[in-house]
């Protein structure tokens, strides 16, 4: 048996100490803010103005603020943010509204009549920066982050959404068309090589330079891929039947032939017989 020297020891425990102190720090301050009530769109077109909104509870607790500031930002142009104040009743006390990416609201005291906040921003739709292929563009429409003077800042959420514009959706939703096409394709046993390439090179236009004609190039790959995946199925299903066609002609071909050499067979045996 091996046994672990005392410095060793010494070390791991204090690796220990150290971690469970910080486990402790972190714990310590989670933020337990509430939000019940959201209001937040899974996605939205560049350009369109949209509303989100939360609702936050549990303000004072765990941590035990008696004091603090709401900050919000977001991404979202031309932002609006009103902030409704209301009581353990649920009613609205005071409202102020800002404007701004990045805003600071408050503050909000243990001691007072405010014991929930309704909060709404409203804003347009930015343009993503970048397109990829699969995942979704997606901008950070609010960021809630609860303030202390002279304090720490402590995170209350953050929410995305999937913004695109016309065009990209259109050539997204073809490419994935073309995925599915080959996939079906392959599924029949077919190779659809220059399908797959037409796709490849509808990924690489959406990916481009992110202008019209670039997601129009996309489009126009997508949809020749679709067309040469589905030649590729039919062919293949046409193989698979003919095939299928020619097994069946066989395996009937062969029983003609063992039922006309039973028959034959059949027959020599009755004229020995009658000759006898």
């Amino acid at each position: 048996m091996t046994t672990m020297n005392s410095s060793r020891c010494s070390r791991l425990v204090g690796l220990f100490l150290i971690a469970a102190v910080v486990v402790g720090a972190v714990a310590g301050t989670a933020v337990a803010i509430d939000t019940p009530n959201e209001n937040v769109p899974q996605e939205a077109e560049a350009g369109q103005k949209i509303t989100v909104s939360f609702t936050l509870t549990e303000l004072y607790r765990n941590p035990q603020f008696t004091e603090w500031s709401l900050g919000g930002q977001t991404e979202l142009q031309n932002a609006t943010w009103t902030i409704d104040y209301r009581d353990d009743l649920g009613n609205t006390v005071d409202t102020k509204q800002v404007d701004g990416q990045d805003v600071t609201v408050g503050p909000f005291r243990a001691n007072g009549n405010v014991s929930d906040l309704q909060v709404e921003v409203t804003g347009t739709v930015p343009r993503p920066g970048n397109f990829t292929y699969p995942e979704n563009e997606t901008f950070m429409v609010a960021k809630l982050t609860q303030k202390r003077e002279g304090g720490t800042s402590n995170q209350i959420d953050t929410w995305s959404i999937h913004h695109y514009t016309e065009k990209s959706k259109q050539a997204k939703n073809k490419i994935r068309e073309a995925e599915e096409a080959i996939h079906s394709a392959e599924d029949a046993g077919a190779s659809p090589s220059d399908a797959q390439d037409k796709l490849e090179n509808a990924i690489t236009f959406y990916e481009g330079d992110s202008d019209a004609d670039d997601f129009n190039n996309a489009i126009s790959n997508a949809e020749n891929a679709i067309d040469d995946a589905e030649s590729a199925e039919s062919s293949a299903e046409s193989r698979q039947q003919r095939n299928t066609l020619l097994l069946y002609g066989g395996i009937a071909l062969v029983g003609v032939l063992l039922i006309g050499g039973g028959i034959y067979w059949y027959r020599q045996q009755q004229d020995d017989y009658s000759r006898m």
